[in-house]
């Protein structure tokens, strides 16, 4: 392994809570250079988040770029907050199958958040939740 990739992939197994082999290592490389581009700090940390919400699931490139793109919209939007009500809109408009409410909470939960309407959560906070959405959605579809 190259040693200008060691923090890297140190960082990577400290956001995903496991260490990982070199192989799987270049299997991640190679997924983010297609989808992003280049490996950072910052994919890499939204790639453990959407492994570690994902653990049993096998994810395709294609799927983890619907993914991807959903994070950064998200991520890339104008608003400081969003509000529950408008992130529920919007995820349902993203995702093309009816979520339970229970689900939904759940989804919060597990990203240490309770879930209001009213209340206000940033972009960074709603990353868990979008990434347990698609990882459900796709989850879901597979078992059709």
């Amino acid at each position: 392994m190259r040693e200008t990739t060691r923090p890297l992939k140190d960082f990577y197994e400290s956001k995903l809570g496991k260490p990982i082999s070199d192989s799987s290592w270049y299997r991640v490389c190679d997924c983010l250079r297609g989808t992003c581009g280049e490996v950072t700090k910052e994919n890499l940390e939204v790639y453990a988040k959407m492994r570690r919400a994902c653990a049993r699931l096998p994810i395709q490139l294609s799927e983890f770029i619907q993914i991807w793109e959903s994070v950064q919209t998200l991520k890339n939007s104008n608003s400081e907050a969003i509000v529950g009500s408008q992130f529920r809109k919007m995820l349902t408009r993203n995702i093309p199958s009816r979520i339970p409410d229970i689900t939904f909470y759940r989804w919060f939960i597990r990203a240490g958040l309770n879930f209001r309407k009213r209340n206000e959560y940033t972009p960074e906070q709603l990353i868990p939740v979008t990434v347990s959405a698609w990882c459900w959605y796709l989850r879901k579809s597979k078992e059709r």
